[in-house]
């Protein structure tokens, strides 16, 4: 319970500075090394608390958080004539800590089974990413320095891209009919992922998950690092393009599905945000990135 309360309530603080304060003020490398150092605090600081044993030792009496505070109560439970708003604070938490401990193993099943279940996901993602893999053919491909091995897709697939020791590029039909500007745009975008190591990012966060599904801030902050990422890929995907409205409108005709939780594809929402960040870049050249 304390370990649900502290991340809870660390994360919400840091979130609250950084949503206020960074988001619409910092530079995007920036923004993200502050969400590192979020996920980083609430993560240690849960296995910290988890780590304690020392509760406040349950009331005799089985309270519920439902009963009224009597005088009689509180003068019982602090021992002295003339309780305090303290002791009343002090009287409630017992009250919450005796309702837990009566739940305890309940409680416990919950977390546990939420645990296994996101550690399962994770896994499975990863076997399927390896799967991936074993499609590749043996055709390459080189640009600006990397070197992507191809995994030839249908027609109808997309694009997209990771790292498994090596950096793979999901090849469909399509992109051997592309103009040269957009094949250099999507090399450039996806290339971007592979410097930034979004594939191993997205595997620690899957691993962080199974501590902090219970806690909605982190779902937030999970988001939050996708976006900036696809901002970060593109703007390379701009430069590579030369026109900003252009880009956008390539990129929003290859919204489709993604096949990997693992895999960063340059059609991937929210293509929302993406446009208007394109679009404002393309307002204002001057914008730090």
């Amino acid at each position: 319970m304390i370990f649900i309360l502290t991340t809870t309530l660390l994360s919400a603080s840091l979130w609250a500075i950084y949503h206020f304060l960074l988001r619409s003020s910092t530079v995007l490398w920036a923004r993200k090394y502050f969400l590192y150092f979020l996920l980083a605090s609430m993560t240690f600081l849960g296995i910290y608390t988890l780590s304690l044993t020392v509760l406040p030792v349950p009331a005799t009496h089985t309270y519920s958080v439902w009963d009224q505070i009597s005088k009689e109560d509180l003068i019982e439970f602090c021992r002295c004539a003339n309780p305090t708003y303290k002791h009343k604070i002090l009287y409630k938490s017992q009250v919450v800590f005796s309702l837990y401990h009566t739940y305890r193993w309940w409680v416990h099943l919950i977390l546990w089974t939420g645990f296994w279940v996101c550690l399962l996901q994770c896994l499975y993602a990863c076997y399927k990413l390896f799967k991936l893999t074993k499609q590749h053919g043996g055709d390459l491909l080189a640009f600006r320095g990397k070197v992507f091995h191809l995994i030839q897709k249908e027609e109808k697939d997309h694009v997209g891209v990771f790292s498994w020791k090596k950096s793979y590029l999901l090849w469909p039909g399509w992109m051997k009919r592309l103009p040269q500007e957009q094949l250099h745009a999507i090399l450039a975008h996806e290339g971007s992922h592979i410097d930034q190591k979004n594939t191993h990012e997205l595997i620690l966060l899957s691993l962080l998950k199974s501590l902090s599904w219970f806690n909605p801030i982190f779902y937030l902050i999970k988001k939050e690092l996708c976006l900036l990422s696809e901002y970060q890929a593109d703007q390379e995907g701009i430069k590579a393009f030369g026109n900003p409205v252009g880009y956008a409108k390539f990129i929003l005709s290859l919204q489709k599905e993604q096949v990997n939780a693992f895999v960063q594809s340059l059609g991937k929402h929210p293509i929302n945000q993406r446009i208007c960040f394109i679009l404002h870049k393309a307002e204002k050249p001057q914008l730090h990135t």
